[in-house]
């Protein structure tokens, strides 16, 4: 006797204020799913391989609502990806997501970067709830200060992406940049192989301004490749 239980899938590319804030599930997926979703909630399992709890919202349509948005960045989603959603039953979905590149992302958890406490207390730093990540071009130099002065111009790449970190505290004291994964993803560093020195760069009213990323790639200090 064959157990198994039919899956049934269906895909979404994601599109910024269309399908980022909720997301319908297609209609004719509820009818061959023959599933009531109308009065429950749902778990995403993206490749973070962290369970995300997602309300369901009916109108004329069903609806994924909150926690949506939440599951996007966990999993570090961009514009115009492809997501595909397999049921997996009991209200689970199994998500897979496919970049620009049409190649399937296996895993993207990245640990939170944090601050030091040392750092914190020796240069008496008043952190900005928000900062500006950036990769910049390295200036030759074998060693990055954690502060220096703005200098007047700042060589940054075209190509390269800036990111908002918003600090964040955990319970226990530590100190961590909300943003990291996504600022590692969008410039192509890859934690398991590349190593970053972070740099804080204080403004002419010495307060931090931005945090510059220097990239170390082969060995070489460089910008994010």
């Amino acid at each position: 006797m064959d157990n198994q239980v039919d899956k049934y899938s269906f895909i979404t590319v994601i599109k910024i204020g269309i399908n980022t804030h909720q997301m319908m599930i297609p209609p004719d997926f509820v009818k061959y799913c023959d599933e009531d979703f109308s009065s429950t909630n749902v778990i995403l399992i993206g490749p973070s391989g962290d369970p995300c709890r997602v309300t369901i919202l009916e109108k004329d349509e069903i609806f994924m609502q909150d926690g949506w948005p939440r599951f996007l960045r966990n999993n570090l989603v961009e514009e115009n990806e492809l997501l595909l959603f397999t049921y997996e039953g009991d209200n689970c979905f199994r998500v897979q997501i496919f970049g620009l590149n049409a190649c399937e992302r296996l895993n993207t958890k990245i640990a939170p970067q944090r601050v030091p406490k040392k750092l914190i207390v020796d240069f008496s730093l008043n952190l900005p709830q928000n900062i500006t990540l950036l990769c910049c071009e390295h200036d030759g130099r074998n060693d990055v200060p954690y502060l220096q002065t703005l200098p007047e111009e700042t060589h940054v790449r075209k190509s390269r992406r800036t990111v908002t970190g918003e600090l964040q505290k955990w319970k226990d004291g530590r100190i961590f940049y909300k943003g990291w994964a996504r600022f590692c993803r969008v410039n192509k560093i890859d934690m398991k192989k590349d190593e970053c020195i972070c740099e804080f760069v204080m403004g002419e009213d010495e307060q931090i301004q931005m945090l510059q990323v220097h990239v170390v790639k082969n060995g070489l200090l460089m910008s994010a490749t």
